[in-house]
């Protein structure tokens, strides 16, 4: 729930830019593809894998049960950095410790009856998730703890007991409080057992132990009884409980594990969220309901997740090497900059054969401009009406956009550099708002503004 640049430390900036489903792209003539300089492992609960629809799409087919999303942190992560790391993403809902360290464990899908059911249920047992380790992983993101302190159940009673209350009491805190010290304590344990085991199976790797973000306000006047797209029928009393004595205290034992572990660190989430909760205007985590009624069950939707990309990873790990030259132009009035590595997981699994755009497909991009942009996944790109002479320039924007900090060496150079990208890119495209970069590809480096993609 953070990010990284090489070793995920040449993240940068571009990372601030994804937002949705991203295109990916090669000019024409870049050279092959080389394999990946890191392998990353994401592990984790729901607050990793995605699995409510405002954290995006699930994306693998069939699916598994562990609702993995196409805008969780890790595939975020992907789509800007893939050419330097193969993500290894096993992460599931509704997983515990022990189910990342030793435990096969039987996803739910979206199966919450009464509030939901998945026709697709039940699911196979799926191995732990620490088996995706490997000796010669360089890098393991892990969140998860939340389902060990039993947090769903724990909101599930909450709920209950708050009805009929009018807003006033604390009759979760009454009802459970005693048990909290000792969950709290088997969180810890299990914690470190867990992150004992990942050493073992990947002794070179570093670990990254991300927190839990900022889920109920300071101020918790901000939050509505009743209101089912906030906490519905939990108290204020029991909303300033679980925040002090649950949910600030889990990510405290969770710290705590991870300063026990040379190679483990601790990615706070709390802090940069604080003003972001499911009670907040600007919030990061749905409430009980999202805005459209579907239910999300107080968990991060996409801009949660973006919380936890490059940005805030890249200032956890030191960097493990310079960012290299720019290869020289391919093509007169082109840009061509070779990526260090292969196609994307979600890459390979979007091929097709569309005719006229190579073997792996097209993207049409609509901009503000009387055409279209077309991306094919085979490198070339093309373009129609108006779009077509802006080609040469709009490359350049994209590259600038989406990877500023390759070709800018320091992050106020990148920072500049990306700037000059927006404009570019906002410009040619008659858009006021960068939507998201696409750079995940076996070449160049390509971006989309705003607008709408409709895959052929």
């Amino acid at each position: 729930m953070a990010s990284f640049c090489t070793r995920l430390a040449l993240l940068g900036s571009a990372a601030a830019l994804t937002a949705g489903a991203v295109a990916p792209a090669q000019l024409a003539g870049a050279q092959p593809a080389a394999a990946a300089d890191y392998d990353w492992v994401a592990l984790g609960d729901s607050y990793t894998a995605g699995v409510i629809p405002p954290a995006g799409d699930v994306f693998e087919f069939p699916r598994d049960g562990c609702e993995r999303t196409d805008r969780s942190y890790p595939q975020v992560i992907d789509r800007d950095l893939g050419s330097f790391f193969e993500l290894t993403n096993v992460s599931c809902g509704a997983a515990t410790i022990e189910d990342v360290s030793f435990n096969a464990q039987q996803p739910i899908g979206r199966h919450l009856p009464p509030i939901s059911e998945d026709a697709d249920y039940p699911f196979p047992p799926v191995p732990p998730q620490s088996e995706a380790v490997k000796s010669g992983t360089d890098v393991i993101t892990v969140g998860v703890g939340g389902n060990t302190l039993g947090f769903a159940d724990i909101l599930l009673k909450c709920l209950e007991l708050g009805q009929g209350s009018g807003g006033v009491g604390t009759p979760c805190k009454d009802a459970l409080a005693a048990d909290i010290p000792a969950k709290l304590t088997k969180v810890g344990t299990d914690y470190d057992q867990m992150l004992a085991k990942l050493h073992e199976k990947g002794p070179h790797a570093k670990i990254l132990a991300v927190g839990y973000p900022t889920v109920i306000p300071a101020d918790t006047s901000k939050c509505r009884y009743n209101d089912i797209h906030q906490f519905f029928s939990i108290t204020a009393g029991d909303l300033d409980w679980l925040r002090q004595d649950v949910l600030e205290p889990l990510n405290k034992v969770i710290e705590k594990s991870a300063g026990t572990q040379d190679s483990a660190t601790f990615v706070n989430l709390y802090d940069s969220s604080e003003n972001h909760s499911v009670c907040d205007a600007g919030k990061w985590v749905e409430g009980i309901f999202d805005s459209d009624n579907r239910p999300a069950l107080v968990h991060p939707n996409a801009k949660g997740h973006q919380n936890r990309s490059p940005k805030k990873i890249s200032r956890s790990l030191r960097p493990l090497r310079k960012p290299t030259s720019p290869a020289p132009l391919e093509r007169p009035g082109l840009v061509a900059f070779p990526s260090s590595g292969p196609l994307s997981s979600r890459s390979r699994r979007l091929r097709r054969r569309v005719p006229g755009c190579g073997p792996y497909g097209r993207f049409d991009v609509e901009t503000g401009l009387s055409g279209v942009l077309r991306v094919c996944r085979d490198g070339r790109l093309d373009g129609t009406g108006q779009v077509a002479p802006a080609l040469p320039r709009l490359l350049v924007g994209l590259v600038l956009l989406c990877r500023p900090r390759r070709y800018g060496g320091t992050p106020e150079v990148a920072s500049k550099l990306q700037y000059m990208g927006v404009r570019l890119v906002g410009r040619l495209l008659h858009l006021h708002e960068i939507v998201e970069c696409v750079c995940h590809i076996p070449g160049s480096y390509v971006g989309r503004a705003g607008g709408t993609v409709r895959e052929d």
